[in-house]
């Protein structure tokens, strides 16, 4: 009989620029890799989107043909990022920057772009 204890793994978005990519932002941490990806929200559907990026201090944003820092938004789609994990997790928290009161958040698991 064995038994698998589970350790907080912590990714941060805001330690390093990575420039735009139509693929995955590629990461490791503790053996658990993830792929993170662009996508929209169609309104039924999620679809691949544009480019994911990353600022160093602000975090993960979606280029579409125009620079944007520091933004996932609703500028010209309802825009998506992916995250995906290399083994099943749990996910215990989620932090936000740059949010108003006109913002939202959805949550969707278990999707293929």
């Amino acid at each position: 009989m064995s038994s698998t204890t589970a350790s907080a793994v912590k990714y941060d978005f805001t330690t390093e620029d990575r420039d735009a990519t139509e693929g995955a932002l590629n990461y490791e941490v503790e053996g658990l890799n993830l792929d993170v990806f662009s996508a929209r929200y169609t309104g039924s559907e999620v679809e691949g989107y544009g480019d994911i990026a990353q600022s160093e201090g602000d975090g993960l944003y979606i280029e579409y043909g125009h620079k944007e820092k520091h933004q996932i938004d609703r500028y010209g789609a309802d825009e998506v990022v992916k995250f995906n994990f290399s083994e099943e997790i749990t996910l215990s928290e989620i932090k936000f920057s740059f949010f108003d009161a006109g913002d939202k958040f959805d949550f969707f698991f278990d999707i293929d772009i």
